[in-house]
């Protein structure tokens, strides 16, 4: 009998270790790490009717497509032009045609302005407006585009001149030439060609600079569609005169609203904004 009843526990034992097993298996964690998973970098509920895929793009495109109203705030949400390398070019708002408070699809569209490069393909860049900041909602759908083919690029430096300008009075007109690069400029790239100062032939056209000698860029980033441009000292020595100081300020901001999609530019010397380029 003791026997019997020995075999018998042992046996109902085994059973439900057998159980415990089974329930175990269902209650694995995945060893897979996030860094392992597929990361998703387009939203397939965005449609664009305008451009099509790998369609070949110039400045000013027309974008025209239909998004989630949840992608809306305050009606738009952004779009970027980025170049082969990931970097901006552009930046505009899609703006909701009709009401955006919605589940539902929602016209929108879009114009566009920017700097022909000269790479071959670029990525147009739509993002779920996202005010709260959190990267667990953000959202953005990539759309391969292609550029006209071009041999040069042309940008503006903007300089008082002698001629459109000859008794000195409109101190805030500043006139763009035009130059030519083989190749797509930085910002920083061009607003060094303005602090060199025009060349002997722009000067013989009368085009002159009101900004120093050994100015330099300490650093330049964007916002929104805000440059912020500081740069050294120099930018400030013996700038007497609110005529002066106000042809330098058009001469940095034209030059900069000419290479970009911004609307505004502040300036600071070594951070401070406030003191500066006083008459």
């Amino acid at each position: 009998m003791k026997i019997f009843m020995k075999s018998y526990l042992c046996f109902f034992f085994l059973i439900i270790l057998s159980l415990s097993g089974l329930g175990c298996s269902f209650n694995i964690p995945s060893t897979d790490s996030p860094s392992d998973w597929p990361t998703v970098t387009q939203n397939e509920t965005i449609l664009v009717d305008i451009p099509k895929i790998n369609e070949e793009i110039q400045s000013p495109l027309v974008i025209q497509g239909k998004a989630p109203g949840a992608w809306y705030f305050e009606g738009v949400f952004p779009i970027k032009l980025l170049n082969e390398a990931g970097e901006e070019i552009a930046l505009t708002q899609a703006q909701a045609e009709g009401d955006w408070m919605t589940d539902q699809m929602v016209p929108f569209r879009a114009t566009l302005i920017f700097p022909t490069p000269l790479v071959n393909q670029g990525i147009l860049r739509f993002a779920k407006d996202n005010p709260s900041g959190l990267p667990e909602n953000d959202q953005i759908f990539d759309l391969p585009v292609k550029f006209a083919s071009v041999d040069s690029l042309d940008y503006s430096l903007f300089w008082g001149s002698t001629v459109k300008d000859p008794g000195g009075f409109l101190c805030d007109q500043v006139y763009p030439v035009t130059r030519k690069a083989t190749r797509e400029l930085t910002m920083e790239e061009i607003l060094s060609q303005l602090l060199i100062g025009p060349l002997e032939n722009e000067k013989n056209e009368g085009y002159f600079s009101s900004l120093n000698a050994g100015i330099q860029v300490n650093s330049i980033s964007i916002k929104g569609d805000t440059a912020f441009v500081d740069f050294n000292e120099a930018l400030d020595q013996a700038v007497g005169g609110s005529c002066r100081v106000v042809g330098i300020r058009a001469q940095i901001t034209q030059t900069i609203k000419a290479i970009s999609f911004v609307k505004d530019v502040v300036i600071s010397i070594n951070g401070e904004t406030e003191t500066i380029l006083q008459p």
